[in-house]
């Protein structure tokens, strides 16, 4: 009897979750703003506030155009650090708000000394 209450107390506060997240859903371009600064932030300090990234890749400031977008860098980039953050609001079927969700990129410039060039957020959702 009392593993069938506690089951259907967590079914019933189960159906009130308002926010579910993957990743860095608390990623946004707000706490980039606060956090990166260049020519002053670090790879170190960056990795302290934003973690491990997604997938770190390496430029040689060669622009490649792509489907006719070209890739711009900030001056001196050697390194970019991407960041996928996701979150979904409205999931829980007993809450008759809409489904939301939001997705995003955010990628961080850092120059062969390791040090901020910039940042870019870019909206990944349709």
């Amino acid at each position: 009897m009392r593993v069938l209450v506690i089951c259907s107390l967590f079914f019933l506060l189960s159906g009130c979750a308002q926010n579910i997240g993957t990743g860095n859903q608390d990623l946004s371009p707000r706490l980039a703003s606060l956090t990166l600064h260049a020519g002053h932030t670090s790879r170190g300090q960056a990795f302290q506030v934003f973690g491990s990234p997604n997938t770190i890749s390496y430029t040689d400031q060669v622009l490649w155009p792509y489907a006719g977008h070209e890739i711009l860098y900030p001056p001196g980039t050697r390194e970019i650090w991407s960041y996928y953050a996701s979150s979904v609001t409205g999931m829980a079927s007993l809450n008759y708000s809409p489904v939301r969700s939001r997705r995003q990129l955010i990628k961080v410039f850092f120059d062969e000394r390791g040090i901020v060039t910039g940042w870019d957020a870019i909206p990944l959702n349709n």
